[in-house]
């Protein structure tokens, strides 16, 4: 488990990040090792871990998560069948063209002069 320390505001990053983990995972025919998701992996707080998990499960981007209220502790979500939709992969696409048209952008933008 590689532990990062990301900016709390980085959001786009975290799903990116779930959505691969998730993807690879599926591909090879295993399960996500929990670790490999999680908020500590992140450096980020559970409950915005929680709000980012909940967020993609409502976009349609992952499934398997079920997350219930509890009098005394809060939130508290199981994700042990946690896995990436269509829709999830669909967008892991859309931003990896978008990630590389950026990149050949910036490059352009290096080589040519006043562009």
């Amino acid at each position: 488990m590689e532990v990062r320390t990301m900016a709390k505001d980085d959001m786009f990053k975290i799903i990116y990040c779930i959505l691969k983990e998730l993807y690879e995972c599926m591909k090879q025919g295993v399960n996500v090792n929990k670790e490999d998701i999680s908020y500590e992996r992140f450096g980020i707080p559970y409950s915005y871990w929680l709000d980012i998990i909940i967020q993609m499960q409502e976009k349609g981007f992952i499934n398997g998560v079920r997350c219930r209220m509890t009098k005394g502790t809060g939130r508290i979500v199981n994700y042990d069948e946690i896995g990436i939709t269509f829709d999830g992969v669909e967008y892991l696409e859309e931003n990896s063209v978008m990630k590389k048209v950026r990149e050949t952008l910036k490059d352009i933008k290096d080589i040519v002069p006043r562009l």
